[in-house]
């Protein structure tokens, strides 16, 4: 006791007079980057000369929050709600220097491929332009995927079209020069050109949720300890992505889709196969047309093959099976795109695609579309 006082009580002052001068230090910076960033944003517009570089101001706003984060005591709130505060105040900065980014398909009814190209190019939109992602509360990502952009809903979004749907747009790239702050991306923005820069957050940002990844992880296990390997069996997942179904729609053989044939299957699984001569290969087969795909996928028989067929799934499961492999075949389509993009690996894919002269080969660059170390058969 001192002076009646005991040290606990003493020690309980002291770390409380600590978190006192933390949370005030946060708030003086809280207010220091408003200030700054609403003093930035009056000043932006009034002439080129006066135009100030948002990414230096992003920053040493980031900077900040790193070094009250160290300041801290670490018994206070320090990853909780302290930080949250901080991190939305850089958000905000962002988007009042930078504005909000935000997409929308030009028809109802995007499929998951799509919906992906969509996201990823809105990243990489985002991050060429210094501006700040939004997406969709109850988005249909954010079911399969750790997504992390905002839900917001930006007021005053200046919409912007893509020029075609599976071509990069230059234009998509100089939006911060564009008057006022907030926009929309209206397209199905495919190309990976839009995101290549950030390729490696958006694989993160297509990390499935846990019970997807694990029931993919199951299947692979069970596929290997059915096909009698031994513990110095080399495997390799060969993942198979056959779309039939609706491509061969009336309305969509017009407008330019095309479909896979036997023999392209068959030399997708000969290149593998040359490739790697002495691993056993586990083909695993995703198709929406599962008996003529079984009739037409039939690798020759041999002891390093094994040919199994995902059924009854829906197209998230199937997905994450399929990037759960270590290579790729795929025929058309976005979601066979992505598959293998997020597999990573080598990617063969069907090259007669589209039929030219038609709509879909008007607004499709092969280029833009397919990355330059895919291999088209």
């Amino acid at each position: 006791m001192l002076r009646g006082i005991s040290v606990r009580s003493l020690r309980s002052r002291v770390l409380c007079s600590r978190q006192s001068v933390a949370f005030l230090a946060v708030v003086v910076t809280v207010f220091w980057m408003l200030h700054a960033t609403l003093k930035i944003s009056r000043t932006r517009y009034k002439s080129p000369a006066t135009e100030t570089n948002p990414t230096s101001v992003n920053a040493l706003h980031t900077k900040t929050i790193g070094l009250v984060s160290e300041t801290l005591p670490s018994n206070t709130l320090r990853n909780s709600a302290i930080l949250t505060l901080l991190t939305s105040t850089l958000n905000f900065s962002r988007s009042v220097n930078g504005g909000f980014l935000s997409q929308t398909a030009p028809i109802a009814g995007t499929g998951q491929g799509n919906l992906m190209f969509m996201y990823a190019s809105l990243l990489g939109i985002a991050d060429t332009n210094q501006m700040t992602p939004v997406y969709p509360k109850y988005g249909y990502l954010r079911n399969i995927f750790n997504i992390s952009a905002l839900s917001l809903n930006p007021l005053n979004s200046q919409s912007v079209s893509e020029a075609k749907a599976c071509a990069y747009d230059t234009k998509l790239s100089s939006l911060s020069k564009r008057p006022g702050n907030n926009v929309t991306a209206i397209g199905y923005l495919q190309s990976w050109k839009y995101f290549s820069a950030i390729s490696d957050r958006v694989r993160r940002e297509f990390a499935f949720v846990d019970r997807l990844r694990m029931d993919a992880e199951e299947f692979l296990d069970n596929v290997s300890a059915s096909s009698e390997t031994t513990p110095n069996s080399k495997v390799l997942y060969i993942g198979v992505h056959v779309r039939r179904r609706d491509m061969l729609a009336s309305y969509n053989v017009v407008r330019g889709y095309t479909v896979a044939t036997k023999e392209y299957l068959t030399s997708a699984v000969q290149y593998f196969r040359a490739q790697f001569p002495s691993e056993l290969l586990i083909f695993v087969v995703c198709t929406d047309e599962v008996d003529w795909t079984k009739q037409n996928f039939r690798p020759p028989n041999s002891s390093s093959v094994v040919v199994v067929f995902s059924e009854n799934r829906d197209a998230a499961h199937d997905m994450a099976l399929l990037s759960a492999c270590n290579h790729s075949i795929i025929t058309v389509g976005t979601y066979g795109w992505w598959s293998a993009y997020l597999a990573g690996g080598r990617t063969v894919y069907y090259k007669n695609f589209p039929a030219p002269g038609t709509h879909i080969a008007n607004v499709f660059d092969k280029n833009d579309y397919y990355p330059p170390e895919w291999i088209g058969m």
